[in-house]
C-alpha cells in the first residue's frame, strides 16, 4: 500500500527544492567523512539524466565513465612488496603489493605526494598507521538492533580515518565495541634457496656466540639438536642444574661471516619473504631458543637485542598472527637487568610454534576472537604530513611493518535511489554488480544515508521498517524496497520498479568470453526479466567500456529501435565536443586536450594510469573505446633493444608445442629469456615445424645451450605432457602450465610491461634498430596478433608465458646467473 497523506506531500514539494546535486553535496559528509565535495560539470550532467529518469523522461539509461579510486597514506609508509619493503610514496605502478588473502595485488596509478590532515591510528597491538582524513578503512562494526540497548552484532563497513570508532572516543553508546580489522592472510612467496638453512640461522640467531658458529643448547634438548651437527659438553649437569652443550654445524662459522651476521644479529629480509614453510622453520628456530609457552597456551620471544625483536614481530605478523610487543626489567639480588624485548602471539590451531616437543606440548588454540583481529585503539591528529595515494587491483592491501589492511576504493553511486524515495518511497530498487562486496559496499553507504540524523531529519516519512532490515535488503513503512545481488547470484522472488547494474563485469574479466556471456546472460535472462512494470519501470547500467562486446556493446547492438539513452564520458576530450544537459538546456564545451576532473586527476596522475594499464586498457576503461586506434594488441614501437646482455638475475625457457610436423602446423617455439629487475630481455629462440623425436632434441640442445636457465615453461596442451613426462628424470625445472584464461586475455594482461619500456629484444644496432631476420618476424606476428586464431601465434603464446612469468614475485634466483 502506498502511503499518502500531508506528509508525503510535504516531502514532495522539500525535494523540489532540492536537486540531485544539491542532494548528493550535502549526503556526502554521510558516506565519505573527512573528504571534501568536488563538483564537476560531469556530475551534475548524470544528475540531470537521472532526473530525467525519475521524470519519466527516459527509460532505458547506461552510462560509461572513468573510474574514480584512490586514497591516501603517509609517503613514509612501509608497504610489502614482492621486491621487499618500500615507502609508499616510492610504489608505481607494475609493483606489487599483497591482498588480505596473501596473494600479489598489482599497484595500477598512483599520485604526486601532497600535505595533507593526517591522522595517526594505533591499534590494540601498538602498531600504527598514518593516513589521510579521506583514507578508507574496512572494518568491522558494533550494530545495535535497537540503539542503544539492542541486540550487538557486527557489521562490515567502510569508514575515512576521523570516523573509526576507537578504544577511547566516539562511542555513541557506552557498550559500543571499537572497530576491528580482520587479520591478513600470509604473503605467498616461492620458495627460496639460502646459504644457511632458516631452521638452523634461527637457532643461531637466539643461542648462538656472537661472533662465532657455536650455539648453547641445554642438556634436555641435546638429543634433538644433536641431529643438525656435533655436540660438545661444556658444564656437566649438576643437582637441578641442566648440562650444557656446544653445537656445532659443519661450515656454519664460515657461512654466518660471508653472510654479514658476526656481530650483527638480525633476520635478513630475503628471509622474512621467503616462503610461508621456510617463515616458519625460521619462528620455529627462534622459539625453539628463546622461546617460551605459558601454562595458557600463549608464546612468546624474549631477547636483549631491539633490532631482532622487531625482526620477530614482523616474522610473526608475516604469518597472519598478531604480535604484542612489550619491553621489561628484571631485577636479581638487588641488581636490575635489562631491558628484555618480549614479543608475544598466539598461533592459529595446528600450527606448530616450536621444533622441541616439550615446548610444544604446551601450545593452545586460540579460543577468543582477539587473536584474529586488530582493534582500533586511538585515532590522533599526526599535524600535517606529505601523503600520496595507489590505485590497486581488487582494492585492499596491506601496510605497515604488522601488515594492517587497508582499502583505496569505494563507490558512491547511491544518491539517486534515496533520493528518489523522498518523492516516491514505494519504489522497488534491485541493485546488482559483478561482486557480491561490491554489491554489500553500495547497499551499507545506501542504508548510512536513510538511517543518517540529517536524512530523518528533512524526510521523516521514510521509514526502514525492522522486519527486513539486513545490510543487503531493507524496507520502508510504504513497502518501498532496496535489494543488491551480484551477477551469477539468484534472483528468484526478487522485482523492481529500478534496476541498477552498476559494474555487472569485472574489467579483469572482460576479455574472457566466458566471463562476458555469463555476465551478459545475467542481463537479459534474470535481470531484466525483473521488472514489475516492462512499460514504465527503469533499467540503468552503469559502467566502464572494457571490450567490443561488453554489456554496453551488446545493448547497443541489438537497440535498433534506439530504445535506450547512451552517456558516454571519456577522460580526455579527442575533439571539440558540445556537452547538453537534458533538463536545464545549458552547454558546456570541451576542448580537444580537456581532462574530465583535472582537480581529482591531473595530468601527471592520467600519466601514471596510462603507463600501468597500457594504452589498450587506458582507451578502453578511461575512454571509453575499447578499439584503440591501430586496432593492434602489441604495438611494434614498444619494444625496446639491446646490443650487449647485461647480467642476468634469472633465466628461463619458455615452451609452445604442437600436435605434428605437417605443413600446415604450428611451429615448435622455445625461447630463452632472462631478467635485470623488473627488465626482462629475450636472449635466444628455436622455432621450427618439428614432431615429438625433433621436439625432444630441441629442448635438450637448449636447455644444454643455456645451463643457468632454472625454469623450463611447456604448456601442457599438444605435446606438452608428453615432452614433459619423458624429460623430468633427464631436465630440471620442467614447469608444466595449464592457461585458463584466452590467449588474448593473456597477452593483454603483459602489454603493459612491453609498452612501458621494460621488454628488450637483441639488435645488431641499438639505435637503428637493426635486427636479426628471426627477431622480426617475431615482431611481425606481435603486431599482426589480435587473438582470434588467425595466422601463427606460436611466438606470442611462448613470449606472454614467459613474461607472466617473470612478472611474478621473486621466483627462485637469490643470486646473479650469468
Amino acid at each position: 500500500m502506498t502511503q499518502t497523506g500531508p506528509s508525503i506531500e510535504d516531502a514532495k514539494r522539500r525535494l523540489a527544492e532540492v536537486s540531485l546535486f544539491e542532494f548528493t553535496k550535502q549526503a556526502w559528509p554521510i558516506i565519505e567523512p573527512g573528504t571534501p565535495f568536488l563538483p564537476n560539470w560531469h556530475l551534475e550532467l548524470i544528475c540531470e539524466y537521472l532526473e530525467a529518469v525519475h521524470a519519466g523522461e527516459i527509460k532505458r539509461l547506461i552510462i560509461n565513465q572513468p573510474p574514480r579510486t584512490m586514497k591516501a597514506l603517509d609517503v613514509d609508509t612501509p608497504i610489502l612488496t614482492t621486491w621487499g619493503w618500500k615507502r609508499h610514496g616510492d610504489l608505481r605502478p607494475g609493483d606489487f603489493v599483497f591482498g588480505t588473502d596473501g596473494h600479489p595485488r598489482r599497484v595500477t596509478g598512483n599520485t604526486i605526494p601532497v600535505m595533507e590532515d593526517a591522522y595517526a591510528v594505533r591499534f590494540d597491538d601498538r602498531s600504527e598507521v598514518v593516513a589521510g582524513a579521506g583514507h578508507l578503512w574496512k572494518v568491522e562494526r558494533d550494530t545495535f538492533s535497537t540503539p542503544p540497548k539492542g541486540t550487538r552484532h557486527r557489521d562490515a563497513e567502510i569508514v575515512a580515518t576521523p570516523d573509526l570508532v576507537t578504544h577511547q572516543r566516539n562511542r555513541p553508546w557506552d557498550n559500543q565495541r571499537p572497530d576491528r580489522i580482520p587479520l591478513a592472510s600470509p604473503p605467498e612467496w616461492p620458495e627460496r634457496n639460502f646459504l644457511i638453512d632458516p631452521y638452523i640461522l634461527g637457532v643461531w640467531l637466539g643461542d648462538g656466540t656472537t661472533l662465532d658458529g657455536g650455539i648453547c643448547v641445554g642438556g634436555q634438548d641435546a638429543k634433538h639438536f644433536g641431529q643438525y651437527g656435533k655436540m660438545r659438553l661444556v658444564r656437566p649437569a649438576e643437582g637441578n642444574v641442566n648440562a650444557v652443550y656446544q653445537l656445532r654445524i659443519d661450515g656454519l662459522t664460515t657461512r654466518l661471516r660471508v653472510s654479514g651476521f658476526f656481530g650483527n644479529k638480525h633476520i635478513p629480509e630475503e628471509y622474512l619473504t621467503a616462503s610461508i614453510d621456510q617463515r616458519w622453520a625460521m619462528l620455529q628456530g627462534l622459539m625453539d631458543t628463546d622461546g617460551h609457552c605459558d601454562k595458557a597456551g600463549s608464546c612468546s620471544f624474549t631477547n636483549v637485542l631491539p633490532g631482532l625483536a622487531e625482526d620477530f614481530a614482523s616474522l610473526v605478523a608475516s604469518l597472519g598472527m598478531k604480535p604484542y610487543t612489550t619491553s621489561k626489567y628484571l631485577t636479581l639480588h638487588g641488581q636490575q637487568y635489562g631491558p628484555y624485548y618480549l614479543v608475544t602471539f598466539k598461533p592459529p590451531a595446528g600450527a606448530a610454534a616450536f621444533r622441541l616437543q616439550r615446548k610444544q606440548a604446551r601450545v593452545r588454540a586460540p579460543m577468543n576472537a582477539r587473536t584474529r583481529y586488530r582493534y582500533v585503539q586511538s585515532v590522533t591528529p599526526a599535524g600535517r604530513r606529505f601523503v600520496n595515494c595507489i590505485q590497486v587491483e581488487d582494492g585492499l592491501y596491506l601496510a605497515g611493518r604488522n601488515l594492517i589492511p587497508t582499502h583505496n576504493s569505494i563507490s558512491t553511486s547511491v544518491m539517486f535511489p534515496v533520493w528518489e524515495w523522498t518523492d516516491t518511497p514505494e519504489l522497488r530498487f534491485m541493485f546488482a554488480s559483478y561482486a557480491s562486496q561490491l554489491a554489500t559496499e553500495h547497499s551499507v553507504n545506501r542504508r548510512r544515508i536513510l538511517e543518517s540524523d540529517w536524512y530523518k531529519s528533512n524526510w521523516p516519512e521514510v521509514k526502514l521498517t525492522t522486519d527486513q532490515n539486513v545490510k543487503t535488503a531493507y524496507e520502508n513503512s510504504a513497502r518501498g524496497k532496496m535489494i543488491a545481488t551480484s551477477v551469477g547470484a539468484s534472483a528468484t522472488g526478487m522485482g523492481g520498479n529500478r534496476l541498477i547494474g552498476d559494474d555487472v563485469l569485472n574489467p579483469e574479466e572482460a576479455d574472457s568470453d566466458v566471463k562476458r556471456t555469463a555476465s551478459i546472460d545475467f542481463m537479459d535472462k534474470t535481470l531484466s526479466t525483473r521488472l514489475n512494470d516492462k512499460k514504465r519501470d527503469v533499467i540503468i547500467y552503469v559502467m566502464q567500456r572494457l571490450h567490443e562486446s561488453d554489456p554496453t556493446g551488446h545493448i547497443l547492438a541489438k537497440d535498433l529501435d534506439h530504445e535506450w539513452v547512451h552517456l558516454c564520458i571519456p577522460e580526455e576530450a579527442r575533439e571539440r565536443t558540445i556537452v547538453r544537459f537534458p533538463r536545464s538546456g545549458r552547454d558546456i564545451v570541451r576542448e580537444v586536450g580537456d581532462i574530465l576532473w583535472p582537480e581529482r586527476e591531473g595530468p601527471a596522475e592520467l600519466a601514471s594510469v596510462k603507463t600501468a594499464l597500457g594504452t589498450t586498457n587506458y582507451e578502453a576503461q578511461y575512454q571509453q573505446n575499447p578499439t584503440p586506434p591501430g586496432g593492434a594488441v602489441f604495438k611494434q614501437h614498444w619494444w625496446r633493444f639491446y646490443k650487449e646482455l647485461p647480467r642476468m638475475d634469472e633465466m628461463i625457457q619458455s615452451w609452445d608445442l604442437t600436435y605434428d610436423d605437417t605443413k600446415d602446423s604450428d611451429f615448435v617455439v622455445g625461447q630463452v629469456w632472462g631478467r635485470v629487475g623488473s627488465e626482462k630481455y629475450l636472449i635466444d629462440q628455436v622455432r621450427t615445424q618439428a614432431d615429438m623425436p625433433s621436439t625432444i632434441r630441441l629442448i635438450r640442445l637448449l636447455s644444454a645451450k643455456w645451463p643457468q636457465t632454472n625454469a623450463k615453461l611447456i604448456e601442457k596442451k599438444a605435446n606438452g605432457a608428453a615432452a614433459i613426462k619423458m624429460l623430468r628424470k633427464e631436465i630440471p625445472g620442467l614447469l608444466p602450465i595449464n592457461p585458463r584464461s584466452s590467449k588474448l586475455v593473456r597477452a593483454k594482461s603483459v602489454t603493459p610491461t612491453i609498452e612501458a619500456g621494460n621488454v628488450f629484444l637483441p639488435a645488431l644496432n641499438v639505435e637503428t634498430e637493426l635486427v636479426e631476420p628471426w627477431v622480426a618476424e617475431f615482431i611481425d606476428e606481435h603486431s599482426k596478433f589480435r587473438g582470434d586464431d588467425k595466422g601463427h601465434d606460436d611466438q606470442v603464446d611462448a613470449c606472454t608465458q614467459a613474461l607472466a612469468r617473470l612478472n611474478k614475485p621473486i621466483l627462485t634466483a637469490t643470486t646473479r646467473s650469468g
